[in-house]
């Protein structure tokens, strides 16, 4: 029994999403998305550097090809370090990277070990695979410490051919601790911090995202969006009409149950990756990528499944959209603030027309 709650254990981190937008934006609202940046943009370029420079180096590799493709894998790493300098990557953009880089270091550090000269260049897997844990997933991690761990065991091999397995042993221990063990105590630690913020950004009588989550969560949604060149994008606003009536009248419990049963008919009829929050007392957003005239179709069809609510009620509703250009940098919060905004004045327009109705904010 232990070992099968094990193995679901392990399942379950291995299945976790990667939180690649939702860390880059508390990097960022803390203010220092900027020296982050900097900082793992330095470290391609220190990536990059130690194949140039070893091209000049009496330790360097000796055969002329081999010091022109390892000298080619440097300059491709100090080119997308420059991709961070210039701004956040994408969730994909950054997996591009990753990619990427870690088999460039891969393809060096193999071409070193049969040139039989020194394999340094494995401690670069330390840097990029601490990266990999904090922002993308487990299996991307191990698809890191799988091409760390082939130069390294390569080395081993080749050290024990030499006549010192020792040597090469103590080494490659050493360099195989320092690229595996050191990024998945951090992704440990993550984990339990993540869990701990990821709940400050759930409303906890309905489960769906607060205001702050909202926030964060639209980022992610832009991000991973797919589609043509153009994303549309809506925000529905629903506040329920004469709330306060419903508390006075049946009582505060009955009020929780029609917020909590809103709630769930909001999960049904939104689509899987729609953003759905309680952003106040009583006012919910969804933030979904279409056009406003599907927000619309799925606000209407709400409006008449209210009635199995534990009270009566109904719900005035304003929409909001924007078309974004793909590719194009969009701060998510300033939009998402935007969109809240717009959305909130048509909703209100709603509401002074009579309520339990839908308005599409203007423009």
């Amino acid at each position: 029994m232990g070992d099968t709650g094990a193995v679901a254990m392990f399942g379950r981190w291995w299945r976790q999403p990667s939180r690649y937008d939702w860390l880059v934006g508390l990097v960022r609202d803390s203010g220092y998305g900027r020296l982050a940046r900097f900082g793992v943009g330095a470290s391609c370029v220190a990536i990059g550097a130690w194949p140039i420079l070893m091209a000049f180096s009496a330790q360097g590799v000796v055969s002329p090809v081999i010091r022109i493709v390892t000298v080619l894998c440097g300059v491709l790493a100090i080119l997308l370090g420059c991709w961070w300098f210039a701004g956040w990557p994408t969730y994909r953009q950054s997996r591009f990277i990753v990619i990427v880089l870690n088999a460039s270091i891969a393809l060096t550090c193999v071409l070193y070990v049969l040139d039989d000269s020194p394999v340094t260049g494995t401690l670069a897997f330390a840097l990029t695979a601490t990266y990999v844990a904090g922002l993308h997933t487990l299996q991307h991690l191990a698809i890191v410490l799988g091409l760390a761990t082939v130069p390294i065991v390569m080395r081993i091999f080749s050290e024990a051919l030499a006549g010192d397995l020792y040597e090469g042993l103590a080494d490659g221990v050493l360099r195989l601790t320092a690229v595996t063990v050191v990024p998945i105590t951090l992704r440990l630690l993550l984990q339990l911090l993540s869990d701990a913020a990821v709940d400050s950004d759930i409303d906890p009588l309905t489960g769906l995202a607060n205001r702050r989550g909202l926030l964060r969560s639209v980022g992610q949604l832009v991000g991973t969006a797919t589609g043509g060149r153009r994303l549309q994008i809506s925000l529905t606003m629903l506040d329920i009409d004469d709330f306060k009536a419903i508390n006075d009248t049946h009582g505060h419990a009955t009020g929780d149950g029609v917020l909590v049963t809103l709630s769930r008919l909001m999960r049904v009829a939104c689509a899987d990756d729609a953003v759905i929050a309680r952003v106040g007392g009583e006012e919910f957003a969804i933030v979904a990528i279409e056009a406003i005239d599907d927000a619309r179709l799925v606000a209407e069809r709400l409006r008449g499944q209210f009635e199995r609510a534990p009270a009566r009620f109904t719900v005035s509703i304003g929409i909001a959209g924007a078309m974004l250009e793909r590719g194009a940098p969009v701060d998510t919060i300033a939009l998402t603030e935007r969109l809240l905004d717009a959305a909130d004045r048509a909703m209100y327009d709603a509401k002074r027309a009579g309520g339990d109705r839908v308005h599409v904010a203007a423009g």
